[in-house]
């Protein structure tokens, strides 16, 4: 898998909301653009992908809230990996039954 460098996110503040459960955080966006395998099968992949970034205050400087989120993205991708591979798991299995049923009727 190669990848594209990080250049630069897209930030956005939300403060704490009075009565929720939530903390003051920022979103911070990225484009990631990578290709799979571009010797053999360059198959190539643009996406938009998000972090928050929990935080005191709206006051912190763009680079470091910048940074603080692109050190979340690989944590955040093994984390959707994971997702992924639980959810492969769940749709073989209703193939399964539905294949079942089928053979029943």
């Amino acid at each position: 898998m190669e990848m594209n460098p990080l250049t630069f996110g897209s930030i956005t503040y939300f403060p704490r909301v009075e009565g929720e459960d939530r903390p003051a955080y920022f979103s911070v966006s990225f484009i990631i653009g990578c290709t799979q395998d571009p010797e053999k099968i360059p198959v190539g992949n643009t996406f938009e992908f998000s972090v928050g970034v929990p935080t005191e205050t709206g006051d912190r400087s763009y680079s470091e809230v910048e940074d603080a989120g692109a050190r979340q993205i690989p944590i955040a991708l093994r984390a959707l990996a994971d997702a992924v591979e639980r959810d492969l798991e769940r749709s073989a299995l209703e193939r399964s039954q539905r294949e079942e049923l089928g053979k029943s009727s």
